[in-house]
């Protein structure tokens, strides 16, 4: 460690004894922990930063984390974990707590605390490792992209060992990148040894991490797998490393198939005659990281056409079997998935529990059974969020929705670089046989953004941090190494420039540099300061910074990152900081984490929320230089993500208001969720070939439109004709027609064109699913209202054929082909066809589920309103709400047409909780339109 960071560690174990927590004590504390480092290594400790000290410990103090959501079934569980926490030793826990909090990078006290309940609430819903008689738990943690689920996990484990389960296996990831960056927080966290040269009886040759640590009890585990090595069979004959011992042997391997069958032959060869499984005194435990990711079945479950029943012989997925061959040789066995994006698993069918498969060569074949598949019924634990994270929410913003539980408005952070010259460069469509032959100018900002970013980090005392650029345009590897060429061309001409100078030419790279920094840099540093707290971020000039610049450029390398590239990111092996450019594919899209990432370059499309979520690798911690980091990309995945931002808080604050379900109970409510047909990709839902979707309780409203004006022309004209065949509505304000038959709904619906793309609204399933639900006398009587804007500068139309003021609604996308606002839905409109007394009662209920809220998940005030949802409730499920909204297109701003644009909402009776049995599809009907354009496969 440094004498800055020893100084760190110093003054947070002071301040965790107690005491106030003011500016002055810091600063005392500060001063005590310098001269303390500094006795101790004879003055080496005087070059520390005091002023940058004082600001991290100020920024550690304000640390603060929101609620976890737990939901659970504990059908054949039995609570152990109170009764016998004082009498398990816990020597793998105890030394990776001190390790937290004493290493280079420590954590502050709460942030330990906060692992330590949460570990324990996954523990505690483990089964007993020594109960008796076989038990198996299935259950996932759900945190955030890059938000320390790796750190989660390290302390379950040691936990898990020191309680008693005996084999620990870590799924991690499908490459070796992110396998063995896995093995390192591993080694580092639970063995106190380096893996990679170990031996089973000498494991001090080589301490690291909490094996550096003095402590009172000795803890022994053993590893067959290094940062180097994957899982062999020769690898386990060599170590001489058998299950059943006392001590705990772990594995991280690899989702391949190849690791995972040798596994699978090795632990059977353990298996006892008369059972099939290993002794039942052999506790497991899987950890399956990025569980969304290579572990799904995504082959289609057949069923028996007469009880809807899973067949009893089929194949499925060749990993998904392995990993739950490896459980089924078990008697008492965990298995805990860990993923941001949890969707894809609670589409697994929770029925799916037959099947098997052979291993071995005849004559010594033997057949495993699959045993029951990875939904995780058990529990599922939702992490808080730390307010110092940087997710989806803060770099894209979020409107307010109390309909969805988003209390407030969150602005996005001013560090988003929208990219519109890169198709003519890098053809969004390409192949991997294109070439590109130069760099968009947009990428070339990117990287002299990288150079500035680096030499602030330098100049506020970062400058031995590693230091990250992303540069993700295509998954093809050939087209990779072409762009590596030429940005490697880039970076060398900006080196050679600052280090000799420009000469006689008039493009002077200090100049530009300085331009950049003035007109980009200083805005953006104020911008983030004003909407996030953290002390470290501090005014940078420009001649702090020009003496550092050329330096910064000097040490950056570029690296392509991919399976076929010799290029790695050795963090571990740089003690003084790398400074990388890392392009690459499909292997920066998961998990493996990019340190200390301030610029990204991203231009990758993707069908799904929850790739394009982990593609997010600039999520996560950017503590003392949020404000210098850039995210380059395109008007459209700008767009994207401000919809994922918004579904995933909606669909978090929905587990919040099911906490009393089951895993099951969700899990149905979640597959037939109109929300959440477009956040996973078809094939990861494919255990039926049928979906079976209910828009009970649930609002649809087109919120994207198409900028042509002859569809525009032709939904009018759609309108014109569906409100010229009712009688005369009531009127003056809003006109509304009451008892409006569902055929004429349907027939609407039909006619009426949504735009492809958009994700929450579809006419023609909408009006499939209108006419089903007639057949079961619902939605029979409809309520139609054609809105009128209530403001006197509000522009008078007739092209309906009434007298409205038309609505205004800007459009966020004006550069595009796409219409697109935040809302169309007034809330109060919803009201309508229901009497006073209902809307009375669902302002009761809004007020109810108010106060049940979090603090953090609800607004300041009590509400004033009823909210959507209650007033759904109250609608008689044979009663549906068509409202249309006449929107002016001369004041939208980007429009190619001036005639009225038609919105529609569609408010749909019932609990979306609780919701009927609803209507189903075919699969791939439901994905029609709801996907964004990606890359064509070869």
């Amino acid at each position: 460690m440094t004498s800055y960071q020893k100084a760190l560690s110093h003054a947070l174990l002071i301040l965790d004894q107690g005491g106030p927590h003011t500016k002055d004590r810091i600063a005392e504390i500060t001063d005590i922990a310098i001269q303390t480092v500094a006795l101790s290594s004879k003055g080496a400790a005087m070059d520390v930063d005091k002023d940058r000290l004082i600001r991290e410990l100020e920024a550690m103090v304000a640390w603060n984390v929101g609620r976890e959501f737990v939901m659970d079934d504990i059908t054949g569980h039995d609570d152990w974990l109170p009764a016998q926490r004082a009498t398990i030793e816990w020597k793998f826990w105890d030394r990776y707590r001190r390790w937290l909090g004493e290493n280079g990078d420590p954590l502050p006290a709460k942030a330990i605390g906060s692992i330590d309940k949460l570990t324990d609430k996954i523990l505690e819903r483990l089964e007993d490792p020594n109960r008796t008689g076989g038990w198996d738990r299935r259950g996932m943690v759900v945190g955030h992209v890059q938000s320390g689920k790796t750190g989660n996990f390290v302390g379950l484990i040691c936990k898990a060992a020191d309680a008693g389960y005996r084999i620990i296996v870590v799924l991690a990831g499908l490459n070796d990148d992110l396998r063995s960056q896995t093995q390192l927080r591993i080694d580092e966290g639970f063995l106190g040894y380096s893996a990679a040269r170990a031996t089973t009886f000498d494991q001090g040759n080589e301490r690291i991490g909490v094996g550096t640590l003095v402590t009172r009890h000795r803890a022994v585990a053993h590893s067959l797998t290094g940062y180097e090595q994957d899982f062999s069979r020769q690898r386990a004959r060599e170590l001489g490393i058998n299950p059943g011992g006392q001590d705990p042997i772990i594995l991280v391997v690899k989702k391949n198939l190849t690791i995972l069958t040798n596994l699978l032959v090795w632990l059977a060869s353990y298996r006892e005659s008369d059972t099939g499984r290993l002794p039942a005194d052999i506790p497991l435990l899987v950890i399956d990281d990025e569980a969304d990711h290579g572990s799904i079945n995504t082959k289609a479950v057949p069923t028996d056409p007469m009880t809807g029943a899973p067949v009893s012989e089929y194949d499925v997925t060749k990993i998904n079997a392995k990993i739950r061959q490896i459980l089924s040789l078990f008697s008492k066995k965990a298995y805990v998935g860990y993923t941001a994006t949890p969707f894809a698993n609670i589409f697994i069918r929770p029925d799916d529990n037959s099947g098997s498969g052979s291993i071995g060569k005849p004559p010594n074949e033997i057949e495993i059974p699959y045993g029951e598949g990875l939904f995780p019924r058990s529990f599922i634990i939702s992490l808080p969020t730390p307010k110092n994270y940087v997710g989806a929410v803060k770099v894209f913003g979020i409107d307010s929705d109390p309909e969805a539980g988003i209390a407030e408005t969150v602005p996005p952070l001013p560090i988003i670089v929208p990219v519109s010259d890169s198709a003519a460069y890098i053809p969004p469509k390409h192949k991997k046989d294109f070439k590109p032959v130069a760099l968009p100018e947009s990428l070339k900002k990117a990287m002299r953004c990288f150079v500035l970013s680096c030499a602030v980090r330098a100049f506020r005392g970062d400058d031995k941090a590693h230091k990250s650029m992303l540069v993700h345009v295509t998954r093809f590897v050939s087209v990779q190494e072409k762009l590596k060429e030429l940005v490697e061309a880039e970076l060398s001409d900006i080196s050679n420039r600052l280090r000799y100078g420009d000469g006689n030419s008039s493009a002077q790279i200090l100049a530009e540099l300085e331009q950049l920094w003035i007109e980009n840099f200083q805005p953006t540093t104020a911008a983030v300061k004003s909407l996030v707290e953290d002390p470290l971020i501090t005014e940078t000039e420009w001649n702090d910074i020009k003496p550092l610049v050329a330096a910064a450029a000097l040490k950056i390398s570029v690296k392509q990152i991919s399976g076929e590239s010799t290029d790695v990111l050795d963090y571990q092996r740089s003690p003084n900081g790398v400074s990388v450019i890392a392009i690459g594919g499909d292997k920066l899209s998961r998990g493996l984490t990019l340190y200390g990432l301030s610029v990204s370059y991203f231009l990758r499309p993707s069908r799904m929320y929850d790739t394009l979520m982990q593609m997010g690798r600039w999520f996560g911690y950017r503590p003392g230089y949020l404000d210098v980091c850039r995210l380059f990309t395109t008007p459209d995945l700008i767009e994207w993500y401000q919809n994922i931002a918004f579904a995933s808080e909606e669909l978090r604050n929905e587990f919040e208001l099911m906490g009393d379900r089951t895993p099951k109970e969700y899990g149905l409510k979640v597959r037939s969720d109109p929300n959440g047909l477009w956040i996973t990709s078809l094939v990861k839902m494919r255990d039926s070939q049928r979906l079976r979707v209910s828009y009970d309780g649930q609002i649809s409203e087109t919120t994207v439109f198409q900028n042509d004006g002859a569809l525009m022309r032709q939904n009018l004209e759609v309108t014109r004709r569906l409100l010229s065949s009712l009688p005369p509505p009531q009127s003056p304000g809003n006109h509304v027609w009451t008892g409006v038959a569902a055929s004429e709904v349907v027939g609407f619906l039909k006619a009426y064109k949504t735009h492809p793309h958009a994700p929450k609204v579809n006419s023609a399933l909408l009006a499939h699913y209108v006419s089903k639900q007639v057949a079961k006398g619902y939605l029979k009587n409809w309520t139609v209202v054609l809105v009128s804007s209530g403001f006197a500068t509000a522009t008078p139309s007739n092209d309906l054929g009434f007298s409205v003021g038309l609505i205004e609604r800007a459009n966020l996308t004006p550069s595009t082909a796409k219409y697109t606002i935040k809302r169309l839905l007034s809330p109060v409109d919803e009201q309508h066809g229901l009497p006073e007394e209902a809307v009375a009662r669902a302002l009761d209920e809004t007020r109810i589920q108010w106060a049940a809220r979090a603090p953090e998940n609800r607004s300041l005030a009590e509400p004033e309103r009823p909210s959507g949802p209650a007033l759904r409730k109250q609608r008689p499920l044979t009663d549906g709400l068509l409202l249309i909204y006449p929107l002016d297109s001369s004041k939208a701003g980007g429009l190619n047409y001036t005639i009225p644009t038609v919105g529609i909402g569609i408010s749909f009776p019932g609990d979306r909780l609780n919701p009927t049995d609803g209507v189903e599809y075919e699969a791939n009907l439901v994905y029609i339109g709801n996907q964004l354009d990606e890359e064509v496969e070869d």
